[in-house]
């Protein structure tokens, strides 16, 4: 005979097991992308993201001043660049093909 076990969980029983379930947790995200195709196969790739982060226990204030809390976090600014070029073999092996 199987035994069936239902845990449940109230905001009593978690502040005794050391868990505040009464969180707030803000995020904020803004991306921009730039692909450009120079060739065919190949292209350079711009990046930029803007990301704000909060996790406190004030989960009982209001949007705004949440919002404002989350804003006056510091600014993570995140720049990145990729190149993919593409080269075609038949042509670079004749670059290294012995001359006779």
């Amino acid at each position: 005979m199987a035994m069936l076990y239902v845990a449940y969980y109230t905001g009593n029983n978690l502040d005794n097991l050391g868990f505040d379930p009464n969180i707030n947790f803000s995020s904020w995200n803004l991306d921009f992308r730039y692909s450009w195709q120079f060739a065919p196969g190949s292209q350079l790739t711009a990046l930029y993201r803007n990301s704000l982060f909060n996790f406190d226990n004030m989960s009982r204030d209001r949007y705004f001043d949440s919002l404002g809390t989350l804003l006056d976090q510091p600014i993570e600014h995140i720049f990145s660049l990729r190149l993919v070029y593409y080269m075609d073999y038949n042509n670079i092996k004749n670059v290294f093909r012995k001359r006779s």
